[in-house]
């Protein structure tokens, strides 16, 4: 048998060998008892062992266990150490006692029993159901599968494997079966088994009736088949009983007739809270009365929404340097008047201080960072240790990759479709933004104005010299060591009398023309006026 396919072990080819094998050793212990009195008689107690006459042809091939010798059985051997049978079965008996078990008397305070095992490597599940012939109670180790737990009725506090293993019991209560999609109760709560076991002897107690097949089982009450078992590795492993999607309100219980889950599909899976307070004012409603509020697979496949992100941030930056963000901003529907629509925007964690850059195609991000990068370090004299982006073209490229490896710098990247965990630069991107439409508004310029460059990078600049709620200080302060020049400040769009120089005045012209302050020099004290509407001027 041992050799054959499962699915060539029928019923009623077990049964018959079972029957055979039970008559072939009822035959033998008559024979044996046959020999014993054979030889109490005296014809062949004095024969030494090589020259007995062995009466019986199937004793001549039966092999002792203990030697390995034929013509004997184990119990007949010779090199069987006096009264070795007499300890091992004192050592069974004291074991059996330990257990519970008794031979002959039941006993009423034996332990549960279970006996579901593999000879073959685990790959099942943690979790997955088994139908088990052996074992004498319902078995769950998924905590979460109990609508209610408590003790053991019964005062019991463990059970046996088949192994002779001890498992403790951690409680007892009614349990949701999916594969059913039914509750049972009286089940017991084992954390450490592997499996979880459905009794066969309680499905039978509780009406229902279970039917062995070549490749599995099926469980049925009455005509109805309630659930099914698939043979694999030996082992009858419950399958989940399909339900419709539409139809399941889940959460360990199942859909009530006429209850509040019942309502809540009729008024297209409307909100529990909704329900309950209808039920308050309409008095026809008749719903039936329900304890549980569930949470409905249909609500969650059509209203599930991204959890927001976390308030804290678990960056934590030390010195300046140590980890900046980089975003791009763009594009914008104007262009400026050096022919920019991009703005690459790099910001200190430490100091939240920004440095702006405009950019004409996204492509000078790469050849811009390093250049900021180049700059920085000599200024600060420390290095750049790490970059926050997120998963952008413009920054997940070999090129860039293969630099920053070079300069070992670690590149922080955001979850695919998450740009909003770049948040530092998401946040002051959209502050300077706010501020650059105030200027131009302002100024009585529109928000797409040509000028909008400039004031994106004026923006920048104020913002630097603002207070930030995030480090209770100034950006520029934090990070130089010193209050800014307030004095250099004016109001942005302003029209004010420039100054022109010497080697550009005309015998009898005017020393000055009245121009628009549109920004601030980055690396000097000068400002940048409107000249014409395609030019710049530094002042």
């Amino acid at each position: 048998m041992e050799s054959m396919r499962p699915r060539d072990l029928t019923l009623e080819y077990v049964v018959g060998r079972l029957t055979e094998e039970a008559e072939r050793r009822s035959d033998r212990q008559a024979e044996l008892q046959e020999r014993r009195s054979y030889s109490r008689g005296g014809q062949q107690q004095n024969l030494p062992m090589g020259q007995r006459q062995v009466w019986d042809l199937g004793m001549a091939v039966r092999r002792c266990y203990r030697c390995s010798q034929a013509g004997h059985l184990q119990c007949q051997c010779r090199a069987r150490p006096p009264g070795d049978d007499m300890e091992q079965r004192q050592q069974l008996m004291q074991k059996c006692k330990q257990k519970g078990f008794s031979s002959g008397k039941k006993n009423t305070h034996s332990a549960h029993l279970v006996s579901a095992f593999s000879q073959e490597e685990r790959k099942i599940p943690r979790g997955t159901w088994l139908l088990d012939s052996g074992s004498s109670r319902i078995i769950c180790n998924s905590r979460k599968d109990f609508k209610t737990l408590g003790k053991p009725a019964d005062g019991k506090d463990s059970i046996y494997l088949a192994d002779g293993r001890r498992s403790k019991i951690d409680g007892q209560g009614t349990c949701f079966l999916q594969c059913f999609n039914t509750t049972l109760p009286e089940t017991l709560f084992v954390s450490s088994l592997d499996y979880c076991l459905l009794s066969v002897s309680c499905l039978i107690n509780a009406g229902y009736s279970v039917k062995f097949t070549q490749d599995g089982c099926l469980i049925k009450n009455g005509t109805q088949v309630c659930g099914h078992a698939k043979l694999e590795n030996g082992l009858y492993v419950m399958q989940d009983k399909p339900v419709k999607a539409a139809q399941v309100v889940q959460d360990n219980l199942p859909v009530h007739k006429g209850c509040v889950h019942e309502l809540h599909r009729k008024l297209g899976h409307a909100n529990f809270h909704v329900l309950s307070e209808m039920q308050k004012v309409c008095k026809n409603l008749k719903v039936n009365s329900c304890n549980c509020f569930l949470d409905c697979n249909v609500c969650k496949m059509a209203k599930s929404k991204r959890k927001p992100m976390a308030s804290k941030s678990d960056r934590v930056s030390k010195e300046v340097l140590q980890l900046v963000h980089c975003d791009v901003i763009g594009p914008f529907p104007q262009k400026t008047e050096g022919g920019a629509r991009y703005a690459f925007l790099v910001t200190d964690d430490k100091s939240r201080f920004s440095w702006l850059f405009l950019l004409k195609q996204k492509s000078e991000c790469f050849p811009t960072f390093r250049e900021w990068v180049a700059q920085a370090e000599k200024l600060f004299a420390r290095p750049v240790v790490q970059l926050q982006t997120d998963r952008g073209g413009d920054f997940l490229n070999k090129q860039f990759g293969a630099w920053l490896r070079r300069k070992g710098i670690t590149h922080r990247l955001t979850n695919p479709y998450t740009p909003a965990e770049n948040d530092l630069c998401e946040r002051r991107g959209a502050v300077i933004q706010s501020v650059k439409d105030c200027l131009l508004v302002d100024a009585g310029l529109g928000n797409n104005h040509r000028l909008w460059g400039e004031a994106f990078l004026t923006a920048n600049v104020l913002i630097n010299r603002t207070w930030s709620s995030s480090i209770k200080d100034i950006p520029y302060c934090v990070l130089f060591g010193k209050e800014p020049e307030w004095t250099m400040l004016h109001n942005w769009g302003s029209w004010a009398h420039v100054n022109i120089p010497k080697a550009q005045r005309q015998k009898g012209g005017a020393r000055v023309q009245r121009l628009r302050f549109v920004g601030y020099q980055p690396y000097g004290k000068g400002w940048h006026f409107n000249l014409r509407p395609e030019r710049v001027v530094l002042s």
